[in-house]
């Protein structure tokens, strides 16, 4: 009986071991679970939302930052921001460049309720404060709408101002 207690005892914490050693989140990683074929969980990114005016917000619900890139010109929802902007991921935070290979901004892990609008060419970046649960609720309102929505619109119905 005590051998059999000890086994469960050992299987249990076996088990429950990737949840015990979760790793720091990365930036735009929103969910942390097992995908397929796969006995460790990980973090994994969320799909952007997107429009058919060439806007794609990428969002951190938990630390409530915003990446929103406009001006797109193939923006869809397979891979939007892959068209015009480039995401690259150094450790835990997020660098977005354009083709040529300039910065136009960077998200650190520990940005916390921003809004970073980067546009395409030479226009560059530009980052507003974001109030307290906007990307969240954004993410959902947006996920409820179809491409035919403005992202902008769905930020600003979300209390979003996008002006100086």
């Amino acid at each position: 009986v005590l051998v059999t207690a000890m086994v469960c005892a050992v299987l249990a914490i076996i088990v429950s071991l990737p949840r015990l050693l979760r790793p720091p989140r990365p930036v735009f990683r929103n969910i942390y679970a097992t995908r397929e074929m796969s006995f460790w969980p990980r973090w994994i990114m969320t799909p952007p939302r997107a429009d058919k005016y060439g806007n794609v917000a990428w969002m951190d619900r938990e630390s409530n930052v915003i990446l929103l890139a406009s001006d797109l010109k193939h923006a869809d929802r397979a891979d939007p921001l892959m068209a015009v902007f480039h995401l690259a991921w150094d450790k835990q935070a997020a660098q977005c460049s354009d083709d040529s290979g300039k910065v136009l901004a960077v998200v650190t892990p520990d940005a916390r309720d921003v809004i970073i609008h980067v546009f395409s060419g030479d226009r560059g970046a530009r980052t507003f404060p974001l109030g307290a649960g906007i990307s969240e609720q954004a993410w959902r309102l947006a996920g409820s709408t179809n491409m035919d929505v403005s992202i902008i619109d769905v930020l600003r119905d979300c209390g979003v101002r996008l002006e100086e």
